[in-house]
């Protein structure tokens, strides 16, 4: 996920570097800048989702484990890690 974060942050800026060094007025660099952000948003968005998506179907998975693993060390007569996370849903 980093990676994708970083290829769409340098796509954005290059595109706005682009911009900013076009010879055009204000307003049409502002509508210009807008149009292709929007553009952009309308390209990530599904890999976002798909991203998003994998992180929620994985969730009840890592809590299981997470929940598993501190029963076996309140078990062994140890406590967990962090206080107050053998209650965290």
């Amino acid at each position: 996920m980093g990676y994708l974060r970083g290829v769409v942050h340098g796509m954005m800026l290059g595109a706005a570097a682009a911009l900013l060094y076009a010879p055009k007025e204000g307003r049409q660099l502002r509508q210009d800048l807008g149009s292709r952000l929007e553009h952009l948003r309308g390209e990530v968005q599904p890999m976002l989702d798909q991203a998003q998506g994998m992180v929620e179907s994985a969730r009840p998975k890592v809590q299981e484990t997470i929940t598993r693993a501190q029963d076996q060390l309140i078990r062994r007569g140890k406590q967990p890690p962090y206080p107050g996370t053998e209650d965290a849903t």
